[in-house]
């Protein structure tokens, strides 16, 4: 999973750096699931002005702010459940009604440092 979102950052970077777009925070992805289990991941990079993506792999559109209960993962992804797990836990005792995907940012990854042990990933639940 680690090369698949690597490799797709890389590409949003480098559509982003191509078309001159103004970067304005970190790789995030959404990630759904459909009633039979089966999940999609969306991997997004936001940028401070609306642009229209002649690629037909890139889009992009304008996300509303919401409100979001937040987790901080810190570490390898190979144990980002259990801070998944934590983070719904979290969200059930204050039952309010989940509104959007769950949102994953990447603030330090990979791309931005080889030592897993400084990797610090935010965990968002969108709610009402």
């Amino acid at each position: 999973m680690d090369s698949i979102i690597s490799k797709g950052s890389n590409e949003l970077y480098a559509y982003a750096n191509k078309n001159n777009l103004d970067i304005s925070g970190s790789v995030f992805s959404i990630v759904t699931k459909t009633t039979t289990g089966a999940m999609a991941r969306t991997l997004g990079l936001p940028i401070k002005k609306p642009h229209f993506a002649k690629d037909t792999f890139i889009k992009s559109k304008v996300m509303p702010e919401r409100k979001v209960l937040k987790g901080v993962h810190y570490g390898p992804y190979d144990n980002i459940n259990c801070s998944w797990e934590k983070l719904n836990t979290e969200m059930e005792l204050l039952n309010p009604k989940l509104l959007y995907y769950p949102l994953t940012i990447y603030i330090v990854n990979k791309k931005s440092d080889k030592d897993p042990l400084t990797w610090e990933t935010q965990l968002l639940l969108p709610y009402k």
